[in-house]
């Protein structure tokens, strides 16, 4: 009886220790995007690669330059995730064209935070690696409407066209009374033209931050972007006009989105309109 007891437990335990290793070999180790994290295990590489793929389409913004010169190809791209779950230690192969480098490296930094399994009480670190095609013929711009912008056709009429919203939009240079820029207020007309492009000038020069991914590929040029100051004095509608690089298309648009409101809105005829404002910004590295 005592021998069977002895065999039984020794049994016991031998499948409680099976059981353990098989659960330990299962817990899966590696980053996984959120969207995933109730996926079963067996599915979770799959489902990695095709969220990353998806935010890659989602996120491509071919650079303008790079398609005016007809540059295509692919660039490898490696990264790290750290054990918090955030990206890390982004690089590109060098050798290929620079435009298109820093547009991979921005799209690998601005992939969500990751989680980890239950299972993996202690997360490490974690290399990938990815390509990404540059391929004009495949690229469109749907859906990227921040970046792409028919401008304002100056109508020869009366140099206005028709908003979004089927309002009529004035061109600066032929309102009536100019837009009142704050600090500006109790000038005349001319004097207000003048300092509105000085106070311009000052918000851009004070707000200006060179992207530090275009730094590292040295990456440059001029964004124009337009503007619209509405009815009320508010910027709104801001868009490029002619790009360089999403890089440094977005950089431009986040220091006109920092303008204060005006004082007072452009008039025309003795009413309050919309005016539409396009200005050079230029990334230049020394």
């Amino acid at each position: 009886m005592k021998k069977t007891i002895y065999y039984s437990t020794f049994t016991l335990i031998t499948i409680l220790l099976y059981s353990n290793t098989v659960f330990a070999q299962k817990a899966y180790k590696k980053p996984i995007f959120k969207s995933c994290a109730s996926m079963p295990v067996e599915q979770l590489d799959a489902c990695f690669e095709e969220k990353l793929q998806e935010h890659i389409s989602e996120n491509l913004i071919y650079p303008n330059e790079a398609k005016r010169n007809d540059i295509e190809g692919t660039i490898e791209v490696k990264f790290k995730v750290d054990e918090y779950g955030f990206i890390e230690k982004i690089k590109t192969k060098k050798g290929t064209n620079n435009l298109l480098r820093a547009e991979a490296e921005r799209i690998i930094s601005l992939l969500p935070s990751f989680t980890f399994s239950e299972e993996n009480k202690k997360p490490k670190s974690y290399k990938f690696s990815t390509s990404i095609v540059f391929k004009i013929d495949e690229y469109t711009d749907e859906n990227k409407e921040d970046i792409v912008f028919i401008p304002f056709a100056e109508s020869k009429k009366n140099d206005s066209t028709k908003s979004k919203d089927n309002e009529e939009v004035f061109t600066y240079s032929i309102i009536e009374e100019k837009t009142v820029y704050p600090g500006c207020e109790g000038l005349d007309n001319n004097e207000r033209t003048t300092c509105f492009q000085q106070k311009l000038a000052e918000h851009l020069q004070a707000s200006y931050i060179y992207p530090e991914i275009a730094i590292k590929y040295n990456i440059q040029g001029k964004v124009f972007v337009q503007f619209i100051v509405d009815r009320d004095g508010s910027i709104t509608d801001i868009k490029i006009f002619q790009g360089v690089h999403a890089l440094l298309d977005q950089a431009a648009m986040d220091m006109i989105k920092s303008l204060p409101k005006m004082t007072q809105p452009a008039i025309q005829r003795g009413k309050p309109v919309k005016m539409a404002f396009t200005i050079p910004i230029v990334f230049q590295l020394t």
